[in-house]
């Protein structure tokens, strides 16, 4: 007889959805497994054309993040496809916080105020 469970069984999947301003800060909290951020491109990613990056790294503090968590982002904008414009990444995975960074390879300008909606999943 196995000890394993299947389905759905006593699975918590606390998910968070934060909205943040990059050019107002660069740190968001979503303490939970899974979520979306909103994140508004006020006047940041629309001067970068193809091979720019964001100056800085977003900070994500998650409670749930341990050192040894896998983080996983995937992006998308409201109205326009992201379609591998944007190249991204997770790094300094650490006890309660991770990085977050991405390059614009699309050779053209994302608008001002465009919402990018960078939606991430915790695994442990």
């Amino acid at each position: 007889m196995s000890n394993y469970k299947s389905g759905h069984e006593d699975i918590d999947r606390l998910a968070v959805d934060v909205n943040f301003d990059y050019a107002s800060t660069q740190t968001v909290t979503a303490n939970g497994i899974q979520g979306t951020i909103q994140m508004t491109n006020n006047g940041v990613w629309h001067t970068l054309g193809a091979g720019a990056s964001i100056s800085r790294g977003i900070t994500m503090n998650n409670t749930s993040i341990r050192s040894d968590s896998v983080v996983i982002f995937t992006l998308s904008k409201r109205g326009e496809a992201v379609d591998g414009a944007i190249v991204h990444g997770v790094y300094n995975i650490a006890d309660g916080l991770c990085k977050w960074a991405a390059v614009n390879v699309s050779g053209a300008n994302i608008a001002n105020d465009a919402i990018i909606f960078i939606n991430y999943h915790v695994v442990n």
